[in-house]
């Protein structure tokens, strides 16, 4: 959009909110004026419709007072003469019925148009109707005075009514109350002849705010909430004006926005009220910003041609500086190699323009030349950077400081590269290359920053190289001694393990054979034992001979002569015996001794086969733990290979290389 359209606009905008701002304030204070004049006009109205309300209750009240003070008047209480005042009294109270009720009994007299003036009485033992227990009969009681009764529903017609009611007193004391019921329907159709619009209202209120009359029936005595509402805010307002009329109260009832006042009655205590949509003003106003929009859509269109007009004529050279500015942006953005100069020849703010920018396209013109020497420059540069030559600087200068800053940046760079890296960085690539070939022995002359690195480096890996061939040459015969000591140490293992074996074998036979021994020496034993007792039963012998032979002597001695020679037979026999024995006794004992030392070799031999069992178990396991030497043995003899191959291979890999 160029310049001129958003002048115009931007104008426009100004004058359409000007305008709208114009037509709202106009629009809201012409709407203010027709309510204000509703206000006054509703004023009047409601102060009327108060003084046809106070009339009309005020006219039944004072008939029926003029009836009671006519009863104070007499002296005559009873039914019958009262039964015929009341007849008279209802042609005069315009009331549509009239009764009395008693005080002292609750009698009622009564008497209306449907009874066609007709009183007729209503008692308590009769009728089961007792006036004292009604509403208006209780009010007038407790108030002491005339007044009108709480709004209520007639049971014969179904309307709604109010009593004028009027307590009589005769020395200063209640005898009774007068009674005079007004339909409120006539009220209501006044009040409807007083409305101007369709939706106008008007309505009546009792002191607890129940509608009793209004010019839509359906809603006398309505318990609607959103109503309710309604006539408390009327109510709220009403107390603040005191007898008045109110300001117009707002308010929104079942979704129509409607505008009203009310009024408080000072002497009945009623609510007098009226309101209407404001739709029925809507015609009125939405006339009024109909020609209020015409007109200002005519004065905008005008406008909006003169200014077009205008701003066309003054803004034309725009269009020469535009052309000029985009052949300069066509230039700086190299789509254009040349520059025309902006023609413009008026001494007026577009003129001085067109100067200022003329003088500055050629002064960028011209930097721009430098640049570009200075760019081309840079690059050459660059492209030695690239390949790793920092010998070059920028030397060039630019009308831009920025680019000057750059310039300085770029130099302070490539000599930081410099003294980092050196002047050249295919030196070191050389350098590495031949690492790469495991040549380690040349080296950069006259190194700067990182080719001293370098040059460093290579002295390192040398020496690195160095420690490396001699650990590998003292590991090599570190190896080559270790695998010497571990190959006599697996033959010494070995030789240890058969030996052992050998032993357990050795031992295992020991064993057996002292057990073997054991066995005789018990067999030993035994045969001592049998001996023992072939000893004792020759000793038995013995004995028996010794005593045979001493009876045979005793025999020979009685025999004489003749038994001389069977004596010398028989001592012979005793001695024998006697040496048996004897014999037989040291017999005896060196069995006994036998048998101890067989028993005692016995024990020993015991003794010393449970030690070999223990010696050959410690052989065992001896034998165990040096198979698993000779296991250890082998492993760390394969890994000392291991070790000297490797120590071989680094020695070898060592040779190879060159430093």
């Amino acid at each position: 959009m160029s310049i001129s359209k958003k002048i115009i606009c931007s104008i426009l905008v100004f004058i359409i909110l000007g305008f709208g701002i114009f037509i709202t304030i106009n629009y809201n204070t012409s709407k203010q004026d027709i309510l204000t004049s509703i206000t006054v006009g509703k004023q009047e109205t409601i102060r009327n419709a108060e003084s046809f309300v106070h009339e009309f209750f005020t006219t039944k009240i004072k008939g029926v007072e003029i009836f009671a003070k006519e009863i104070e008047k007499s002296s005559d209480l009873s039914v019958e003469h009262l039964r015929a005042m009341l007849k008279d009294a209802f042609t005069y109270t315009q009331v549509d019925a009239l009764f009395i009720g008693y005080e002292t009994d609750g009698l009622l007299i009564k008497t209306d148009e449907l009874s066609h003036n007709s009183p007729w009485i209503l008692s308590p033992a009769k009728d089961n109707f007792d006036s004292r227990t009604r509403a208006w009969f209780k009010e007038a009681k407790e108030s002491g005075k005339s007044g009108l009764s709480t709004p209520y529903t007639d049971i014969t017609t179904g309307k709604i009514i109010t009593t004028a009611y009027v307590p009589v007193f005769v020395n200063n004391k209640l005898v009774a109350i007068i009674g005079g019921n007004i339909f409120l329907d006539e009220l209501q159709e006044s009040m409807s002849k007083l409305k101007t619009t369709p939706s106008t209202a008007f309505f009546l209120t009792d002191k607890n705010n129940y509608i009793i009359s209004h010019s839509n029936p359906d809603l006398i005595m309505s318990d609607d909430p959103e109503l309710k509402d309604v006539i408390e805010r009327y109510s709220a307002l009403a107390e603040k004006f005191k007898g008045e009329p109110t300001d117009l109260m707002k308010y929104t009832l079942h979704g129509d926005e409607r505008v009203g006042l009310c009024m408080r009655s000072n002497e009945g205590g009623w609510l007098i009220c009226t309101a209407n949509s404001t739709d029925d003003y809507g015609e009125i106003l939405d006339t009024l910003i109909i020609h209020q929009v015409l007109f200002s859509f005519v004065f905008m269109i005008v406008i909006i041609a003169i200014l077009g007009f205008i701003v066309q004529y003054f803004l034309k050279p725009l269009m020469h500086i535009s052309d000029g500015l985009r052949a300069f942006f066509a230039f700086l953005n190299h789509t254009s190699d040349s520059i025309t100069p902006i023609a413009i020849k008026s001494n007026d703010e577009f003129g001085k323009m067109a100067q200022a920018i003329n003088y500055e396209i050629q002064n960028i013109r011209d930097s721009i030349t430098k640049d570009k020497e200075l760019v081309n420059e840079t690059l050459s540069i660059v492209e030695d950077v690239k390949i790793g030559k920092f010998t070059k600087a920028i030397t060039l200068q630019s009308s831009n400081p920025q680019t000057n800053r750059l310039r300085d940046s770029l130099n302070e760079m490539i000599q930081t590269l410099r003294n980092l890296l050196g002047a050249d960085l295919d030196e070191i690539k050389k350098i590495f290359d031949r690492f790469e070939a495991n040549d380690f022995s040349h080296r950069i002359s006259n190194p700067i920053g990182l080719q001293n690195n370098v040059n460093t480096l290579a002295q390192v890996i040398v020496k690195m190289l160095q420690v490396s061939a001699d650990h590998a040459k003292i590991l090599s015969d570190k190896a080559q001694n270790l695998q010497d000591s571990m190959h006599k140490l697996l033959q010494g293992s070995q030789s240890q393990a058969s030996a052992l074996e050998q032993s357990a074998v050795a031992v295992e036979e020991i064993s057996s054979s002292m057990r073997s021994v054991n066995d005789k020496t018990t067999e030993t034993t035994k045969q001592a034992e049998d001996i023992k007792n072939i000893v004792g039963v020759i000793k038995d012998i013995a004995d028996q001979t010794n005593l045979l032979a001493l009876n045979a002597a005793i025999e020979a001695a009685r025999a004489g002569e003749h038994g001389r020679g069977f004596a010398v037979v028989a001592d012979e026999v005793r001695k024998l015996a006697e040496k048996t024995t004897k014999s037989l006794g040291e017999i005896e004992a060196n069995v006994n001794i036998l048998v101890q030392s067989s028993n005692e070799v016995a024990e020993s031999i015991l003794e010393q086969t449970e030690s070999l069992h223990q010696i050959n178990i410690s052989i065992s396991q001896l034998e165990t733990q040096t198979q698993q030497n000779v296991e250890i043995a082998h492993t760390t003899n394969d890994i000392t290979q291991e070790v000297n191959v490797i120590a071989t291979e680094i020695l070898d890999d060592v040779k190879k290389k060159k430093f």
